[in-house]
């Protein structure tokens, strides 16, 4: 089902005011970021507990909270301290909602600030009529089962007060990255993903064109009561298959797996972004490839604009949600029937630039998928080392290791006879 979206006058345009506010210290990277890449008429807010990691953003405006609670030295990963910090600087808080139509909240849950202030935030600034769209990320695997309990205990309450949420877990979004990747690439690369999420979000409320997307359509395409996973591509491309390498890029990202999730997807936003010759035939063909592998009973928005210089490239943007867990595999580990058949191209990498893909018959290791590998084998074959004769006569010769009248070649447990337990 396909909607086409009139923008009212009032939702868009230079009577938007959108401040983008990072909270904790995942979420200042992230401002930081946008601060120095600004790509529209967006502010940047910081806020933290920690003193000493906010003197160092680079965001339009800086606020320290909780004073009296934490000293300025961070919450220690306690969700309650952060929350007790947001309510002791509630004014402070409460500002960062004056003479503002929309904010953008950034954070990582799992720890104490992101955890415990952003419910507070949201529900500020909303009381006082601000719209908010969160942006958030889920901790590793690996950071324990106390820190997703505590990100997911915090995403429930955030949920019932934001009007729209973009949930990445950090598992999936490592996966933009080769598995031999240091970990400061992955986490770069990482920020590049989230950067490109918020700048889209920007881009979605003050673009102009034919068909204008506004506030209301990101509220219903990411809606906050939904438990689906959260769904978004960005794909960019110049040449004379720009579009379709667009949408291409787009679904070649955790978050769209190659097209699979869009068989799941509830609701979905498409935009396209580009030059003033933009071909009608271009929008309706990159439409139509999405419509292919969505569900019929599928929300589907668009959005429209084309008034760029000739010379930039053409953009695709997909945001959405899932229908529950938004699996990339059906049962048994079988692909969706619905899914796109393209080469494998990361999100980031110009189309331009040459692709190198693995044989889908030899696996990340160098085997094949059902080659099997024994790990414990105990079949080897001894080899002596070539010593020359000389040497070896030394050697079988010399006498044992004796220091203070002690044979150091026997284990210090034996000599003192300690007896293992």
């Amino acid at each position: 089902m396909l909607e086409v979206q009139k923008a009212s006058k009032s939702c868009v345009g230079d009577g938007i005011r959108v401040k983008i506010v990072g909270v904790g210290n995942a979420g200042i990277n992230l401002v930081d970021r946008l601060t120095t890449e600004r790509a529209t008429r967006w502010e940047t807010v910081a806020i933290n507990t920690d003193f000493q990691s906010l003197a160092y953003s680079m965001a339009d405006s800086r606020i320290p909270i909780g004073t009296k609670i934490t000293h300025g030295l961070g919450t220690g990963s306690n969700p309650e301290l952060g929350r007790e910090a947001a309510i002791e600087s509630q004014d402070a808080i409460q500002s960062v909602g004056e003479n503002t139509t929309m904010i953008i909240a950034c954070a990582g849950l799992g720890g104490g600030t992101g955890s415990g202030v952003v419910p507070i935030l949201l529900e500020t600034v909303r009381a006082h009529g601000v719209l908010a769209v969160t942006v958030l990320t889920l901790p590793f695997s690996f950071e324990g089962t106390r820190r997703m309990q505590q990100a997911t205990d915090a995403l429930e309450r955030i949920r019932s007060s934001t009007d729209a949420i973009l949930i990445f877990e950090n598992n999936r979004m490592s996966e933009i990255v080769q598995l031999e990747a240091n970990i400061g690439e992955t986490f770069s690369r990482s920020m590049d993903f989230l950067t490109q999420a918020c700048t889209t979000i920007a881009r979605l409320i003050f673009g102009t064109g034919p068909m204008q997307t506004t506030l209301g359509d990101l509220a219903v395409v990411l809606r906050p009561n939904s438990d689906g996973a959260s769904l978004f591509g960005f794909g960019s491309a110049e040449g004379r298959n720009r579009a379709h390498d667009a949408l291409r890029h787009a679904l070649e990202n955790p978050f769209m797996d190659r097209g699979r999730l869009l068989a799941d997807a509830e609701r979905l936003l498409i935009y396209i972004d580009g030059p003033s010759n933009l071909l009608l035939s271009e929008v309706q063909t990159t439409v139509q490839e999405v419509l292919e592998s969505c569900n019929d009973s599928t929300r589907i928005l668009l959005g429209i604009q084309a008034a760029g210089l000739s010379s930039i490239p053409v953009t695709v943007s997909l945001l959405g949600t899932c229908r529950g867990t938004c699996s990339p595999l059906l049962p048994g580990g079988s692909p969706s029937p619905h899914a796109f058949t393209m080469t494998s191209v990361s999100p980031f990498i110009s189309s331009a630039q040459p692709q190198e893909s693995l044989s889908p018959e030899v696996g990340v290791l160098g085997t094949r998928p059902n080659e099997k590998v024994d790990r414990y084998s105990t079949t080897s074959e001894w080899k002596q080392f070539p010593f020359n004769v000389a040497t070896r006569e030394h050697l079988e010769k010399a006498g044992s290791a004796i220091v203070r009248g002690e044979d150091i070649d026997v284990p210090t447990f034996l000599r003192m006879k300690i007896r293992l337990k």
